[in-house]
């Protein structure tokens, strides 16, 4: 899946970005960017064909729109990990128990 290539090539991005990274709160805040990555990353690799195509391109663009704004800097880490989770409650990804 080409879409799930360029997830896991910008999750990478962002999870070697440590420039921001300066202090203890800075440093909890990148873990829960990462844990939260790998845990779509991994979801996407193994989950089943329970979520429609239409639904599953949707997902990835809202994806795609979160990772692009928080790359860009116009939300942070928290905000990002918060999209995420709406994104995941809203196509009902429950088991990735976030």
């Amino acid at each position: 899946m080409k879409d799930l290539k360029r997830i896991k090539a910008i999750a990478k991005d962002i999870i070697s970005d440590r420039e921001w990274v300066n202090d203890s709160h800075s440093e909890s805040e990148h873990k829960g960017v990462v844990n939260g990555l790998e845990s779509l990353v991994r979801h996407l690799e193994t989950s089943d064909d329970t979520i429609e195509k239409d639904s599953e391109q949707e997902m990835v663009k809202e994806i795609r729109f979160h990772l692009l704004c928080f790359s860009d800097g116009t939300i942070d880490g928290d905000d990002l990990a918060n999209a995420i989770t709406e994104v995941i409650n809203y196509y009902n990804l429950e088991d990735l128990n976030l």
